[in-house]
């Protein structure tokens, strides 16, 4: 990685831990649905989530993929437009983009949903692996 890049990526982290929080947030208040997983235990979204990730048993991917995705990107859609900015340029859109256009003044346009892939695959399911959610340890071990 660059100096450039190392500092982009740490002014960033900031902005990016904050949406995480968020998601994470929101993804508690929701309910996974019946049937998701074989379990006693209330779970809600995010415990679906760090199951998966974490023991990759539930094969909701799909499904749990596309919710994750969505509420990051209206998480995104909320942020003022230098975080956006700042997140975006860690995309691989927004990487080609500014070494491709060093010279220009414009303001590039931005894909929301790409600064929501980068979030969801490069910190919040990361997070999930890092600290999942104890309930979503127990029912793994209970159902063992």
């Amino acid at each position: 990685m660059t100096p450039d890049r190392y500092l982009l990526a740490q002014m960033t982290r900031g902005i990016a831990d904050k949406v995480v929080r968020k998601a994470i947030h929101r993804l508690r208040q929701l309910d996974p649905g019946a049937g998701i997983l074989n379990s006693n235990l209330t779970l809600n979204f995010w415990d679906v989530v760090c199951v998966d990730i974490a023991f990759d048993e539930t094969g909701w991917f799909p499904f749990y993929d596309c919710t994750v995705q969505q509420v990051l990107a209206e998480l995104v859609d909320d942020l003022e437009d230098y975080e956006r900015l700042m997140l975006w340029q860690e995309t691989d859109e927004g990487i080609d983009w500014m070494i491709s256009n060093q010279n220009v003044h414009a303001f590039p346009i931005m894909e929301y949903d790409e600064i929501a892939r980068m979030l969801k695959n490069e910190h919040l399911y990361k997070e999930a692996r890092d600290n999942p959610s104890k309930r979503a340890e127990k029912h793994y071990f209970q159902s063992l």
